[in-house]
């Protein structure tokens, strides 16, 4: 996906409290909600590969924006593979000032690693997470 690709990276080393999260609902009979979490520079990196633009013209707006778009193109991914029928949500960005809480034993991650980039995938079935 964008000329990337990642792996599983076992030893993450960049804490995610100060990371860019997009939470993406998936509403109907089987919950499902999908978020991706990433620093700065990785979020830049998207951004300048979905907008076909050089990193140093990515502002805070495309950063996130690509995220949100990262975020929607992987919860259709998942719904695809587990059949599902349901409607994909809108993805909602929560950034440095407004930080997206993950409550233990909801959600399960992966830190996934590229070269630099480094995001975690979260994926969680609990009805709880989508209120």
């Amino acid at each position: 996906m964008l000329g990337m690709r990642f792996s599983l990276n076992l030893t993450p080393e960049n804490p995610m409290d100060r990371w860019h999260t997009a939470f993406l609902p998936i509403r109907g009979p089987e919950p499902l909600a999908i978020a991706i979490s990433c620093d700065d520079s990785t979020c830049r990196l998207i951004g300048a590969k979905i907008f076909t633009c050089p990193e140093d013209a990515v502002d805070r707006e495309i950063m996130l924006d690509a995220l949100g778009e990262l975020t929607n193109i992987t919860a259709g991914q998942v719904r695809q593979l587990l059949g599902l029928k349901q409607a994909l949500g809108l993805p909602c960005i929560y950034g440095d000032e407004n930080a997206f809480t993950f409550n233990k034993g909801q959600w399960l991650q992966w830190s996934l690693q590229s070269n630099s980039a480094n995001l975690v995938l979260s994926i969680s079935t609990d009805p709880s997470v989508l209120t």
